[in-house]
């Protein structure tokens, strides 16, 4: 087995922490997310990949400043540490891996926000926010005095800041006016050691089967605009942070409802809904039945909760054949949901440069064990891909 670098190490403990942020932001119930952050932990294999790596590197000033210096490899550590601790300059947007966030600058679509609260000597403060009616960015930072490790800490190996110094992100959770409500946080990202972006959506709760008896499972569509609740637990600070912070969307959206239909083997697909936001670019399919005879790499593993159900994803491409790459999950768009034997496939990709003439959206299985290297092994399904014109 490969030997890990200390560096290694703690980028692993970040996911793992991430992971257990994510897991437990959902509502209080049984829910699926952990069984999917564990799993995710498992396909990881031997060879531990530092996906923090590219994220810990760039801030706002190394847009600014380490375009220059960062980029030429004449910077010292010590130089390197201080320009850690620089302010922010700009959007702490601008310089993210996200091109429909550094589109939302480039557009002017970023809404500054002034909320703080300020609990034994530290603020947390909601900075700036991007809302294109499908996703919301959100970029908090901490200040104060007494730190010893930054704001997503230092864990232990089963990514717990337990122990952790003060002033450590332990637990967030939202409302949306004032009503407590599922959502899908769908990554943290760490600017700085006091800054990060927090990115969540309306997607359905992922659910273990056990959950979904008597339970609403239809979509809840944020408003355009809403006030949100921001409720976060830093370690060694006894008293929650809370604030509310307006939001509101800035974006005109093509909103696509097609209602199409595709079948192959004993398999449906439906084309529920596809949304073409200047930031984000949202499909929502649903599928019923099953397809025969499919060889057991494209079905989830034994012992998941989704023991045998099909790994589908699915590509979205113009009239050009330009991909988008998918937000979350490897650059796919998403992960399955499967309650009472339907699948539904909310995913999420990077925006289109120009809007599309018509797109295609195509189906895919996938290899679950091709995860462990960080890519996508895909079997395409043309009988059951979509053509959709888009509105001049």
């Amino acid at each position: 087995m490969e030997r890990w670098s200390n560096q290694d190490k703690l980028a692993e403990t970040r996911v793992k922490h991430v992971e257990r942020l994510v897991r437990e932001t959902q509502m209080p119930v049984d829910t699926y997310s952990y069984e999917i952050m564990k799993k995710i932990g498992e396909k990881r294999g031997r060879k531990k990949t530092n996906i923090w790596k590219k994220a810990l590197i760039g801030t706002t000033v190394a847009a600014v400043v380490g375009g220059i210096l960062l980029g030429s490899g004449f910077v010292s550590p010590v130089m390197a540490e201080a320009l850690k601790h620089i302010p922010l300059i700009g959007s702490v947007f601008q310089n993210h891996n996200d091109a429909g966030l550094k589109r939302a600058v480039e557009k002017n679509l970023v809404a500054p926000l002034q909320q703080s609260v300020t609990h034994d000597g530290v603020t947390l403060a909601a900075k700036e926010m991007i809302y294109d009616g499908s996703r919301l960015s959100l970029v908090l930072e901490r200040s104060g005095e007494g730190f010893t490790e930054t704001f997503l800490g230092e864990f232990d190996a089963d990514g717990r800041t337990f122990g952790a110094g003060k002033g450590v992100l332990d637990h967030i959770r939202f409302k949306v006016n004032g009503e407590e409500r599922f959502m899908s946080l769908t990554s943290l990202h760490p600017v700085n050691d006091h800054t990060i972006i927090v990115k969540f959506n309306d997607a359905r709760p992922v659910l273990s089967p056990g959950a979904v008896k008597g339970m609403d499972t239809t979509i809840k569509r944020f408003p355009d605009q809403f006030d949100l609740t921001i409720e976060a637990t830093l370690t060694e600070i006894m008293t929650p942070f809370s604030m509310t912070v307006p939001v509101k969307k800035n974006t005109k959206n093509i909103v696509l409802k097609p209602s199409m239909k595709s079948t192959y083997s004993n398999f449906s697909l439906s084309l529920e809904q596809v949304e073409l936001t200047p930031i984000t670019t949202r499909i929502q399919l649903v599928g019923k039945g099953e397809i025969e005879a499919l060889p057991e790499i494209y079905r989830a593993p034994k012992g998941d909760y989704y023991e045998g159900k099909l790994n589908l994803g699915a590509d979205i491409v113009d009239e050009h054949g330009n991909s988008l790459k998918g937000l979350s999950y490897h650059g796919m768009g998403g992960g399955i949901n499967f309650y009472e034997g339907i699948y539904y496939l909310d995913f999420m990709y990077n925006p289109f440069s120009d809007k599309p003439k018509h797109l295609t959206i195509k189906p895919y299985l996938y290899e679950a064990i091709t995860l462990t290297n960080h890519t996508v092994t895909k079997k395409y399904i043309p009988e059951l891909e979509f053509t959709v014109p888009v509105p001049k």
